[in-house]
């Protein structure tokens, strides 16, 4: 679901605070609906997470989802503007802000890092110096997501075999 408004088609037309009510809702009636349907795990990924230049809407969002039952906030880089410094500097930063959510609720903190400008792996261990991974009451939980020999999504994310030998 876009968290930045502006990139909804769907959305044009609407006032800037309709763009976020609506948005907002539909991650309420979107996670609701997958929680009392059939799934345990639910993932939430804010996309366009990186052009929303409202970071209070960007947390919101993701608290939103928390509250509507996602089990896990998975942090992508879908725009591949990151660098590895950026990476984890606003992974840390957006960790502090929801942490006490995330342990309440015991949500886990996921990286899914692009590669269109050979990235992904540099911003994945950038993300993980953040620490991204769950606040678990049970024991620290990193997950990041990850291709094998470069065969996954579109050939596009972060290469865990290059990654296990870091």
């Amino acid at each position: 679901i876009p968290t930045d408004p502006n990139i909804n088609q769907r959305m044009r037309g609407q006032s800037e605070q309709a763009r976020k009510e609506n948005t907002l809702e539909a991650i309420r009636k979107n996670i609701t609906y997958a929680k009392n349907q059939w799934f345990e795990s639910i993932q939430f990924s804010p996309e366009g997470w990186l052009t929303t230049p409202d970071f209070d809407f960007l947390c919101k969002s993701c608290i939103v989802a928390i509250e509507s039952g996602a089990t896990i906030l998975n942090i992508p880089d879908t725009l591949w503007r990151l660098d590895p410094f950026e990476a984890s500097k606003r992974f840390a930063l957006l960790r502090q802000v929801l942490e006490p959510i995330m342990v309440q609720n015991d949500v886990i903190f996921s990286a899914h890092m692009h590669n269109d400008d050979d990235m992904a792996n540099a911003n994945t261990l950038g993300a993980v110096m953040a620490s991204v991974g769950s606040m678990k009451k049970d024991g620290f939980h990193t997950q990041i997501e990850t291709s094998l020999l470069w065969f996954g999504e579109r050939d596009g994310i972060a290469n865990i075999a290059t990654l296990a030998t870091r």
